[in-house]
């Protein structure tokens, strides 16, 4: 009898610890393999980064992955902008299977398994199979973050839940956030009669400024402007480096880019500026590297302001994630406009994607690598 049981206990056992070992077997781990679009003849698809093309170019139009899915452009005959070009929007999975057919003139990220999509001037979420998860009732939402979304009716803004539910009732002043103002860190920022506060996830006043403008919490920071002058606060609301900058972006990295007269410099949480104002853009760093550019090229500078890398393109790059950067490459006469938007202007570095722009002139994509070798050499 004994025998027996142990013999059920031990089959058991290597029973369960086959689930585990091929629950994290190859499979799993490729669909968790980070994909990068680039454009070949004219379409779009994905590689992987060793370079190798994971999804092939078939779309008009393609963007980052986020949640294991990504938003996918069909080009349409119904031009809706300047440009003189339009997409509706649908999504593939990390196999390019299209999961969610080309529908929506405005679609999302999906975050926290749901995305925004706009349906007859109307904002609402679907899940990962297309399913309506909140009707489309709002007019601007932001996306999830720490299980809330802002959402925005009547000029007046609050945050639901996945269900759509106001947990915290709409009564703050829609500003012009083209992104909408999320949960980071536990905090949001919301303005009422043109003064920033914060707020926690009950809607509670956590921090009061006297500042018009803020960015969200990073690194245990938020950039705000009081007065006409951009500085920082600390999660207990005390400014800890005065607003006496033209322009700031967010910390990463452990330093923040500011704009002192014509250029840009770094300083720590302490307001130390630990690389003097001489740069032409700001580009935060990102895995001990910032990448910049002067009239001999491009170059990766180090948190010392030394040049550790240089490599000579006409164009500009984002921040490394995973020993990787963007490149991107416009010809003609939208580069020194485009270039300057680019670092300029928060919203175009943080939705670049969404600018549309004539064939002729739309930007040529590449990825490099830390000691400048191109992963994906830029083409379209």
């Amino acid at each position: 009898m004994n025998s027996g049981k142990n013999i059920r206990i031990i089959t058991t056992i290597f029973m369960v610890a086959a689930i585990l070992f091929f629950s994290q077997a190859l499979p799993a781990q490729e669909k968790s393999e980070r994909l990068y679009p680039v454009k070949v003849k004219g379409k779009w698809g994905y590689i992987n980064r060793q370079g190798k093309i994971i999804i092939e170019p078939r779309f008009d139009a393609v963007w980052e992955f986020s949640d294991g899915m990504a938003r996918i452009g069909k080009k349409t005959n119904e031009p809706d902008n300047a440009a003189g070009r339009n997409f509706i929007c649908g999504y593939i999975d990390q196999t390019g299977k299209v999961v969610i057919r080309p529908q929506y003139q405005f679609a999302e990220e999906f975050h926290e398994g749901l995305a925004s999509v706009q349906i007859h001037s109307k904002i609402g979420f679907i899940d990962k199979t297309g399913k309506t998860a909140i009707e489309p009732k709002f007019d601007n939402c932001s996306i999830f973050s720490e299980g809330l979304a802002e959402a925005c009716e009547k000029n007046k803004c609050g945050y639901i839940d996945k269900n759509g539910v106001y947990v915290i009732e709409p009564k703050f002043d829609f500003s012009s956030r083209c992104s909408g103002s999320y949960f980071s860190e536990g905090l949001a920022n919301v303005t009422i009669n043109k003064r920033v506060s914060f707020i926690d996830k009950s809607g509670k006043f956590v921090i009061r400024t006297q500042g018009d403008k803020a960015f969200l919490f990073s690194e245990g920071m938020a950039a705000i402007r009081i007065g006409g002058g951009w500085g920082f606060i600390d999660r207990t609301g005390v400014v800890v480096v005065k607003p006496e900058f033209r322009e700031v972006r967010n910390f990463s990295d452990g330093l923040a880019c500011v704009l002192v007269g014509e250029q840009w410099g770094f300083i720590d949480k302490t307001g130390n500026m630990i690389i003097k104002p001489q740069l032409r853009w700001c580009r935060p760093f990102s895995e001990g590297i910032s990448i910049q550019s002067n009239d001999q090229g491009t170059y990766f500078m180090n948190k010392r302001g030394e040049i550790v890398s240089q490599r000579h393109f006409d164009g500009f790059a984002y921040a490394f994630k995973d020993g990787i950067a963007e490149v991107e490459i416009l010809p003609g006469p939208w580069m020194s406009l485009v270039i300057q938007l680019a670092y300029l202007t928060e919203y175009w570095y943080t939705n670049k994607h969404e600018f549309i722009m004539p064939e002729e002139y739309y930007y040529k994509i590449g990825y490099i690598q830390k000691d400048g070798a191109w992963l994906w050499e830029p083409r379209n």
